[in-house]
């Protein structure tokens, strides 16, 4: 699976253009009564239950995640055995309806779970299947990135999931313990030769015998986070105004610090430093490749998920650039 196929789909044009911007839960302060509930979608509009949804349908994995983190378990899930694949950070359990694949939901099988929400993100649903799928349930898509803030963009998509299921102080529990973990870790890993170096994180894609790599700015929501670990980012391009993505080859790598440690990651149907890099002497030659500062990083974490994701990141982040 590429980048672009990992990503929400239309994601791809992302990668190159668009704009984001921050959905708010409106209630998102103390614990809900089982009142009426109101959070603001992706694109401003205001998206109202009469009470918390106990049965929540879920598009796009960042929500499945978030949903599980705030322990209640989805009835409907997007591409079930792709979130277990990419996503270890939560857990499903029992035996939810796989809704179909993302952006390409079954209308019929959420019907069948019985949803009182369902939640994604903008690219999740076509528009001419919309206006279908919100007579089956209230439907709440959210940005799904921003990379003018993109750890603030991760927070107030969970908070706005936490208030459509009525989980506001297990919402304020879970940031606040990510953040403050955030910080230990800041103090440990900057306290290491590590910590010194700079880095940079890439998803190589192999057409043929050419790679290119989508380099990941500290935008990006896994560049946000090293950011927050002190760590500093090798590759000062500022990637797209969405998921924080741009793009470099072989010569474009050249420019960076002899010094950098090179973190990649991709799926693990294919693997394009070890297949097909190897071949070229434009990459043999680079410093960090010379001096083994070539890690591959992130296996099953998904970069583009939750609190939970991002502390197991910050964790993988930490562990392999101590061994690099």
């Amino acid at each position: 699976m590429s980048l672009k196929s990992a990503l929400p789909m239309l994601a791809v044009a992302s990668l190159l253009a668009g704009c984001g911007s921050t959905a708010t839960a409106v209630n998102q302060g103390g614990k809900s009564a089982g009142g009426q509930v109101t959070v603001t979608d992706g694109k401003g509009q205001r998206v109202t239950l009469n009470a918390p949804a106990k049965r929540i349908v879920t598009l796009e994995w960042a929500q499945t995640e978030d949903a599980i983190t705030l322990g209640v378990q989805p009835v409907g899930v997007a591409d079930v055995k792709g979130f277990g694949r990419w996503d270890s950070a939560a857990k499903i359990s029992g035996q939810p309806i796989d809704v179909g694949l993302r952006a390409t939901p079954s209308l019929e099988a959420i019907a069948k779970a019985k949803p009182d929400v369902i939640v994604g993100v903008e690219e999740s649903v076509p528009a001419n299947v919309l206006g279908r799928l919100k007579q089956i349930a209230p439907v709440v898509l959210l940005k799904g990135a921003d990379a003018s803030n993109p750890m603030g963009k991760m927070e107030s998509n969970f908070r706005a999931v936490a208030t459509l299921l009525g989980k506001q102080d297990k919402a304020n529990t879970v940031l606040a313990s990510m953040n403050s973990y955030l910080g230990t870790l800041r103090t440990k890993v900057q306290a290491t030769p590590a910590g010194k170096r700079p880095y940079v994180l890439a998803y190589p894609n192999a057409q043929g015998n050419t790679v290119d790599f989508r380099m990941h700015a500290t935008g990006s929501l896994p560049g946000a986070v090293a950011q927050r670990l002190g760590l500093v980012n090798a590759w000062k391009g500022k990637g797209d105004p969405v998921w924080g993505v741009g793009s470099s080859d072989l010569e474009g790598l050249s420019t960076l610090p002899a010094n950098t440690t090179f973190l990649y990651w991709g799926s693990s149907e294919s693997d394009p430093v070890k297949t097909v890099l190897p071949k070229s002497a434009a990459w043999t030659g680079l410093p960090f490749v010379k001096s083994g500062q070539v890690v591959r990083t992130a296996d099953g974490v998904w970069l583009y998920g939750g609190p939970a994701s991002v502390r197991q990141w910050a964790d993988r982040l930490v562990a392999d650039l101590a061994t690099a």
